[in-house]
């Protein structure tokens, strides 16, 4: 007998609104050492964002009765960051200093990213490991260094709205990173942080859900370890459940009075979103409000970039034909006012709404990994319409 080979190799191409094109590598080896830890090196290239990561996790420590598991990372990436980015009202621009001068060249903001992180992950079984636990709590840390550049790579600190020599309104340049008490603009900031998280899942089915429930809420605490590096707290929560019916029977199982919800699975869907921030942050570690994971009318980050936010989402799925599912939804979003509490204000400056609701529709098709999901959506009933492509139901 031989032993199964434990690794592989994939690739792929894509699109994402905030990635655009790409391709991606992955490496993975499911037994390394002999041990059944996982090891992955993957490898994203977009037109908007290049990203190296390396992660090795443990999914249960060895001798460990309460089930433990382990996962670390180091990265390394580039990204045209969406927080400076409006579909319908330009975008910053990658400046020297606040005084432009003839011999400025105006480029994409980038930013460049190093670092890794560490988390512990257990069930709360009771110390049965063989037990199936709803509750689950998560620690631990994260590190990066974040350098604002241009596209080619020169350090530029500031971001411009109306990048010219002639300078008409001061304020529309602002810092990209974090401000620290004595007023200048940094070319790196050092963020270090702990985080720590819950989560109950009390759902009848991991991914095509049509009963029960799901809460999840976390924190992260960043810390100061010098003058560009800020501290500051994030705190994020989130419920779901769903209200199994049968509405739309367009299959046989449906229209089958024995029918139960494994031969006819639709339900009405509910989710509920909120976070918010205190302290003083980076722009780029705002909260973004717009695209596949948030309001679908909008582009990635286009509807505000915000300090505290509330979502909701109504969504219906129903079964149409063999392995295709269809959906009705309607999200809806507000920043709560909070775009006026974030250093520079780049949503305020890109003319970001702050709130708005989309309606829209869906296709999905059922896949090892989870639905393969088309959506369609307009934003407020204006007949701009948003076409996102995803695995995976949105929640």
């Amino acid at each position: 007998m031989s032993e199964q080979r434990t690794g592989s190799l994939t690739g792929g191409l894509g699109y994402s609104n905030s990635s655009g094109i790409f391709a991606t590598v992955g490496l993975q080896e499911t037994n390394a050492l002999g041990r059944a830890w996982s090891t992955n090196f993957n490898l994203n290239f977009g037109e908007y964002s290049t990203t190296y990561n390396f992660s090795l996790s443990d999914p249960w420590i060895k001798g460990d009765k309460h089930k433990t598991s382990f996962r670390t990372n180091i990265f390394l990436s580039r990204n045209y960051p969406q927080e400076f980015k409006s579909d319908n009202n330009g975008r910053l621009y990658a400046v020297d200093d606040q005084t432009p001068s003839s011999s400025d060249t105006f480029s994409s903001i980038v930013l460049e990213k190093t670092g890794g992180g560490f988390s512990f992950s257990r069930p709360l079984n009771g110390g049965d490991p063989f037990k199936v636990a709803k509750w689950r709590v998560l620690a631990g840390m994260n590190f990066k260094r974040v350098k604002m550049i241009d596209a080619d790579g020169n350090k530029k600190p500031f971001g411009d709205r109306t990048p010219t020599t002639t300078r008409n309104n001061i304020s529309d340049i602002i810092c990209i990173g974090f401000t620290p008490n004595d007023g200048t603009c940094p070319e790196e900031n050092t963020l270090v942080s702990v985080i720590a998280s819950a989560s109950r899942n009390n759902l009848n089915n991991p991914t095509n859900p049509t009963s029960g429930n799901k809460l999840s809420f976390g924190t992260e605490q960043f810390v100061s370890i010098g003058e560009n590096s800020p501290t500051f707290n994030r705190m994020r929560a989130s419920y779901s459940f769903f209200i199994p019916t049968k509405l739309i029977n367009l299959t046989k199982a449906c229209r089958s009075n024995n029918a139960n919800s494994e031969d006819c699975p639709q339900a009405i869907g509910f989710q509920f979103k909120a976070g918010t921030i205190f302290g003083e942050l980076p722009p780029y570690e705002a909260f973004c409000m717009g695209g596949t994971s948030s309001v679908r009318g909008w582009g990635s980050c286009d509807l505000a970039v915000s300090k505290s936010f509330l979502e909701g989402t109504v969504e219906y799925r129903f079964p149409v034909w063999r392995m295709i599912s269809g959906a009705l939804f309607v999200d809806a979003g507000s920043d709560l006012g909070s775009q006026n509490d974030v250093p520079g204000k780049p949503g305020k400056l890109l003319q970001k709404s702050g709130s708005g609701y989309s309606l829209g529709g869906g296709v999905g098709v059922k896949t090892p990994i989870g639905p393969l999901r088309l959506d369609v959506a307009s934003k407020d009933l204006s007949g701009d319409w948003r076409y996102t492509l995803g695995v995976g139901w949105k929640f």
